[in-house]
């Protein structure tokens, strides 16, 4: 299992705005797997925001961002991702997102625990961090049960061991940790450990893990976004 990433290209253009010295960010996380809604598994979308097509044919696990944009409410709509003329395809989400002044935010679309299709917001920890630490935030959105999340020295020896436990949806916890590569798993009731999958924590930075998808349908798995702190 691999990390899967994308860049949100042209984003300032997009909405035609100059960030301000505390910038306001939004980034957005596509944690909803097709297989579950009857569709193919990578259940491509378009997203807009503030009426303007800014995320165009993101893939579920696909992390998107950071957009800049100014303080304010904003529309966001998903919709089924269309090629020939993105952002018109048909309506999966439509709500109002709410951006203060300097906060750096991410959306995640998800299912919830009964099935329906939400966006969820996270307002994302960017303060410096104590040297030679980065900061692991680990956010449960998918419909599953409390998740423990385990991790180890990618040089060390032995099972990784639990560093959160009894995270339920949809919450989330953080911790700094020394910077260094590791490896994590996810495990979830009813099922043995997801990875464990190398995860390589930088000084200065915040990382994100996300647990997304149906427990229950085999698509529970997970997704990351880092974010720098210079």
């Amino acid at each position: 299992m691999s990390f899967r990433r994308t860049a949100l290209f042209a984003l300032a253009a997009a909405l035609a705005v100059t960030a301000p010295a505390l910038a306001q960010n939004v980034s957005v996380v596509h944690g909803i797997s097709g297989s579950d809604l009857g569709l193919p598994n990578e259940l491509a979308v378009d997203i807009s925001v503030g009426g303007a097509c800014a995320v165009p044919g993101l893939e579920f696990t696909d992390v998107a961002g950071p957009l800049p944009v100014d303080p304010g409410l904003y529309d966001v709509e998903v919709r089924l991702a269309d090629v020939g003329a993105p952002c018109t395809g048909l309506l999966v989400i439509a709500e109002t997102l709410s951006v203060r002044f300097g906060e750096d935010l991410t959306v995640v679309a998800h299912l919830t625990t009964d099935g329906t299709i939400t966006l969820a917001r996270f307002v994302n920890d960017v303060r410096a961090v104590d040297t030679g630490n980065g900061r692991l935030i680990v956010r449960h959105v998918a419909d599953a049960p409390a998740v423990a999340i385990l991790a180890r020295s990618a040089g060390g020896a032995g099972p990784p061991a639990p560093i959160i436990t009894d995270l339920v949806a949809p919450n989330q916890a953080k911790l700094q940790v020394p910077a260094d590569d590791y490896l994590v798993g996810v495990r979830a009731t009813g099922i043995g450990l997801i990875g464990p999958i190398p995860l390589t924590i930088a000084a200065d930075t915040t990382t994100i893990v996300y647990a997304i998808g149906t427990l229950s349908s085999g698509t529970f798995t997970v997704a990351a976004q880092v974010i720098s702190l210079d």
